[in-house]
């Protein structure tokens, strides 16, 4: 008996080691440029990450209900530290940020009511606002020419939890300019602590094994 729970056990431990938390949902703008832009979001790797195209995004809506897929795949590989930035378009995102995007999609054209769904191997990953089937206007996650931004050492989660975010009142960004707008904006600022990676939680999970064999004996 207390092989096959030590077994369960360590294979709980390995499972959890495996379950990824290596991109997180980090920021959203809907910019007060030209026709609402820049509009984006930023992700953040907390690992290498040598294939992005196991990742990408759902909009969702108009109170539009979520589909469940993908509707953009990722493209490229991120080492750990590094950020990806998604846009609908690159002209004004490179003139707030100095930098272009990416990757350009309208698939985060988001008028600052909208859900964003990210998927890892088609399995939903993180989520932003997630009130499927409702319109936001007037919501907390209401950022009409404004920006949300996560806080540091959270995320990813599947259950959207407005603690998390930092969220600014709608409206925030309006009459600012290019460079008024890069010094509201915090974009590139998010930390997270390190994460054990999977062989480090497997071989926690056979000292604790070894452990317990030990004080049945």
């Amino acid at each position: 008996m207390i092989k096959k729970l030590g077994f369960a056990v360590l294979a709980a431990f390995v499972m959890a080691g495996t379950a990824s938390a290596d991109l997180i949902l980090t920021g959203i703008l809907d910019g007060p440029l030209t026709n609402g832009t820049p509009k984006a979001i930023e992700l953040y790797a907390t690992a290498d990450i040598p294939d992005l195209s196991i990742y990408g995004v759902e909009l969702v809506s108009n109170a539009g209900s979520s589909a469940g897929v993908v509707e953009t795949a990722f493209s490229g590989s991120l080492l750990a530290g590094d950020y990806y930035y998604v846009a609908s378009e690159a002209p004004n995102f490179t003139s707030v940020f100095g930098f272009a995007p990416d990757l350009i999609t309208g698939d985060v054209g988001h008028n600052g009511d909208d859900d964003l769904y990210i998927y890892e191997n088609g399995v939903l990953h993180d989520v932003w606002s997630g009130s499927d089937g409702v319109d936001n206007t007037g919501t907390t996650t209401d950022i009409l020419d404004s920006w949300a931004y996560r806080v540091d050492n959270t995320g990813p989660s599947t259950t959207f939890d407005a603690s998390e975010w930092t969220i600014t009142e709608p409206n925030s960004l309006d009459g600012l300019d290019a460079a008024g707008t890069n010094a509201a904006v915090p974009f590139g600022t998010f930390t997270a602590a390190a994460i054990p990676e999977p062989s480090s939680i497997a071989l926690l999970g056979l000292i604790g094994l070894a452990g317990a064999t030990r004080r049945r004996k």
